[in-house]
């Protein structure tokens, strides 16, 4: 008891005093939450069926040449004052990615998590023009929309999730001081009586006053194509320039692939569920009027088993 009183009382006398609480208490704080997290990274919470899972998944990510063609930083991968580095420089909570798990996946793999997805994004957003609008649905923790948000002068971006990911996507938003619009509620047809909040992508385009968004990304776990029957005014309007999308099944996938080309969008690459090295599949698809490659050719598991 006399010991702690004496701890807590050096700690009130050094936080009063600007200097030592930077050269002590800060670095001291830094080192006992750096030690938590690599603490966590054995993934010893996990029981032994969830911790396998997890180490073939790492595994999987890291086998994609694509990791090799995006562009990193010295510093990817790192904890840096109790934050993750990612590979472009943005900085994130190490845990607002499904935890420990992935945490350890973006410190092995240089702060990549998706490499044949974030090596196409590089490539797009050579292509994209200042004061561009990006929304990204089922943004969870903003990662996209903040890459979009950092490379794009003039960005406009619009993100849409559960209470959960928003909450994850503002707080990595404001650590790397970026601005956007969030949105709370879930993609797809509208259920009478439902106690969920429907909403689709030409609403939220009415109520933003968004006339064209230069890329529309989606990770909505199974719904990819209830919301591209849902978004026939911005379709019809030829409103929308890339479309990168997450898909659940290899019948989603198809589905969508085939209901772009119904609309005249150029496939630029694809990896099913049996060719990704993530846990989701592919699709990136262009306007044929908006500026970009006609193909961008991307790593496949079938190709490198």
């Amino acid at each position: 008891m006399a010991f702690n009183n004496i701890r807590n009382s050096l700690r009130e006398l050094i936080a009063k005093i600007p200097m030592l609480e930077k050269l002590v208490l800060q670095p001291w704080r830094t080192f006992r939450l750096h030690s938590y997290y690599r603490s966590l990274l054995p993934l010893a919470q996990l029981d032994e069926a969830s911790r396998n899972m997890w180490l073939g998944r790492i595994d999987k990510v890291k086998r994609s040449s694509d990791n090799q063609r995006i562009a990193k930083i010295n510093q990817a991968g790192t904890l840096q004052k109790g934050k993750l580095v990612m590979h472009n420089g943005l900085i994130i909570d190490p845990l607002s990615y499904y935890g420990a798990p992935v945490m350890r996946m973006l410190m092995e793999n240089q702060a990549v998590h998706e490499p044949q997805e974030e090596y196409v994004f590089q490539e797009v957003l050579k292509y994209i023009p200042e004061n561009a609008t990006m929304l990204e649905v089922g943004c969870y923790w903003g990662f996209y929309s903040m890459w979009f948000a950092s490379k794009i002068k003039g960005a406009k971006n619009y993100l849409a999730d559960n209470a959960d990911g928003i909450a994850r996507a503002k707080a990595n938003f404001k650590m790397n001081g970026l601005q956007a619009t969030f949105m709370t509620g879930y993609i797809g047809h509208d259920v009478p009586g439902s106690p969920v909040t429907m909403t689709n992508v030409d609403q939220i385009c009415r109520e933003n006053n968004v006339e064209f968004l230069d890329i529309m990304h989606a990770d909505i776990q199974g719904y990819e194509m209830e919301m591209l029957e849902t978004m026939p005014d911005i379709l019809s309007r030829n409103g929308i320039g890339y479309f990168f999308i997450s898909t659940h099944s290899n019948e989603l996938h198809q589905n969508c692939i085939e209901f772009l080309k119904s609309k005249g969008f150029l496939i630029l690459c694809h990896a099913d569920l049996n060719d990704s090295f993530s846990e989701d599949g592919l699709i990136v698809a262009r306007n044929p009027a908006y500026p970009g490659p006609d193909a961008i050719e991307i790593s496949l598991m079938r190709k490198q088993i």
